[in-house]
């Protein structure tokens, strides 16, 4: 969590919101505020608010692995790489995060996945 935190507070973000997977493989909403503006606009710390949670949507971590992807512009190919996936794999996977959301395009998906704060928190 440290380690996160240093990363937005050395972004230029104001407020970030996710899906963070502790060592134990328990889920946590967190979101990160920046707090203490110092001189000439310098950020100097976070708020960070965390609770434990359950994933929405009964979606499975593999999902919430693809939805970040999705929301971080990567195609189909892109994913199944980096998750080391077959990409009819992510297709299906696609397929069954359309219907748990409601969501008809990955347009959509991702402005509901950053809305709602269904990303995993990257570091």
């Amino acid at each position: 969590m440290a380690e996160l935190a240093r990363e937005f507070i050395d972004s230029r973000e104001l407020n970030r919101r996710g899906l963070w997977q502790d060592g134990t493989g328990l889920w946590h909403e967190v979101r990160l505020l920046r707090a203490g503006v110092g001189p000439h606009g310098a950020l100097q710390g976070a708020v960070i608010a965390e609770r434990p949670c359950a994933l929405p949507y009964e979606l499975t971590t593999r999902e919430i692995d693809v939805i970040t992807h999705v929301a971080l512009g990567d195609s189909n190919p892109q994913i199944a790489a980096a998750l080391v996936l077959s990409v009819r794999t992510v297709t299906t996977h696609l397929e069954h995060i359309f219907a748990k959301l409601g969501c008809e395009s990955r347009t959509r998906l991702t402005t509901k996945a950053l809305a709602e704060g269904l990303c995993r928190l990257l570091i």
